[in-house]
């Protein structure tokens, strides 16, 4: 903001107690007696009336920067962003617009309880002609607050409160580590911006993505390290714009998602998530699409860890992405299995061979499987009368088969069209068989 404010005398700076008492996180400390109380004031505590006078602010071609006290609050003053703010260019066919930013804090963890800890992000991410970002260390902060108030359309800024002083990996019965001994601590004195709708990959992997955004960044990391995967971890920076191609690339090569976010998880922005990665990333997926998010409840303030979304939380939501789809082989990687219809059907286990491949075999299915199984591997989807070719003769020998169920169901109906036609074949020398009649030929 003091960047701001030196480099274009129409930006403006106001709200609950920013002016001389420097905002109750001390965010614009000083910032008044630099600029005057012209330029930085204090408002009434009245948010509708706030967003009111920024909209005619923005209007007159100010920019206006307004801070409503606590993300609880900012419902008053929804009308006007919604109705106003985001309205004023589309209404106007391009004649008016609002560059206007509305930060604000959010989040838990400070024991805040239900009126001082609410994440109503997910509100403002559906509405067109909002722009909706959330930072997630003071790096980030000062390129995207820069470029939000740069933006010639309406900024929501939301700020999460519990990392203002420090990253939160969301173990509260340890001391804090300060910003001032982590790397993305070090901001520059200098100019410098990060555009809205671009993600950042703070840890790349393989074998799952993690999706975040505030204070849930540094609880994903715990979550990684604790679970010991190799996990990518995307920090989503903003909301809306949303940067879908990052999203999508790292899920297609990682082929399962888990989303982390604090908000309420019924209707939170990780149900938005998981559709946009169902609907891009479907025929690559490995696994479910796994939400850790806060309970359907009021911010409870006695069981404020019990409703945060922690490490541990994180931790089981990747161990359970990673079950059950892939075993190792002898070379000590990773070997994926398509969840294919087949691989969900009681009585069959996915299991490796010696070779470090993965097979599927019928587990307590009786003789009468077995057989099917035979005749799967002995006719391949061809029908009778049309001959085996000499080079895959024996095949049924070696074990070589398709899909279980759709050669179950070939060899079923070759079985019903040699009974019409009259015309068997037996096999000869496979102890399996044990002189039945096979449906021949590929």
């Amino acid at each position: 903001m003091d960047i701001m404010l030196e480099r274009d005398s129409n930006t403006v700076v106001f709200g609950e107690d920013v002016g001389y008492f420097g905002g109750v996180f001390r965010c614009t400390a000083g910032l008044q007696k630099k600029y005057g109380t012209h330029r930085v004031f204090d408002s009434p505590i009245a948010e509708g009336g706030i967003l009111a006078t920024a909209v005619g602010m923005g209007v007159y071609g100010l920019r206006p920067v307004v801070e409503i006290q606590f993300a609880d609050y900012i419902y008053p003053a929804f009308d006007q962003l919604v109705s106003e703010a985001a309205r004023l260019r589309y209404r106007s066919g391009g004649e008016f617009w609002a560059p206007i930013t509305v930060r604000s804090p959010c989040g838990g963890g400070i024991f805040g309880g239900q009126t001082h800890s609410q994440s109503p992000e997910a509100i403002f991410t559906h509405v067109c002609g909002l722009k909706t970002v959330i930072p997630s260390n003071p790096y980030d902060a000062k390129g995207l607050l820069i470029a939000a108030i740069e933006d010639d359309d309406p900024v929501v800024f939301f700020e999460p409160k519990r990392i203002y002083n420090g990253p939160f990996e969301g173990y509260h019965d340890r001391p804090l580590v300060p910003w001032s001994k982590h790397d993305l601590g070090e901001v520059p004195e200098g100019y410098y911006r990060i555009d809205l709708g671009k993600a950042n990959i703070v840890r790349a992997g393989s074998e799952v993505t993690v999706l975040a955004y505030g204070t849930m960044v540094h609880v994903a990391l715990a979550g990684v390290a604790e679970a010991g995967v190799d996990a990518e971890v995307i920090d989503l920076r903003s909301l809306a714009p949303l940067d879908i191609d990052c999203i999508v690339a790292s899920v297609k090569k990682t082929g399962r998602c888990v989303i982390v976010h604090e908000a309420t998880r019924t209707g939170g922005f990780g149900a938005e998530l998981s559709a946009q990665v169902q609907e891009n990333c479907f025929m690559h997926l490995e696994a479910q699409i796994v939400r850790v998010a806060g309970w359907d409840t009021p911010y409870p303030h006695a069981f404020e860890w019990e409703y945060f979304p922690g490490p541990e939380r994180v931790k089981r939501a990747i161990m359970t992405v990673m079950e059950n789809w892939g075993d190792r082989g002898l070379d000590g990687t990773r070997q994926r299995a398509r969840p294919t219809a087949h691989s969900r059907q009681p009585g069959l286990q996915l299991k490796g061979s010696n070779n470090g491949t993965l097979r599927i075999q019928a587990a307590g299915r009786g003789r009468r499987h077995r057989r099917e199984r035979d005749r799967r591997m002995a006719g391949q989807g061809r029908r009778c009368g049309q001959g085996r070719p000499a080079a895959g003769r024996h095949a049924h020998r070696q074990g070589l088969g398709g899909d279980f169920l759709a050669g179950v169901r070939q060899d079923h109906r070759a079985v019903r069209q040699c009974r019409r036609h009259g015309r068997r074949r037996r096999t000869a020398g496979d102890p399996r068989s044990r002189g039945r009649r096979y449906a021949g030929g590929r």
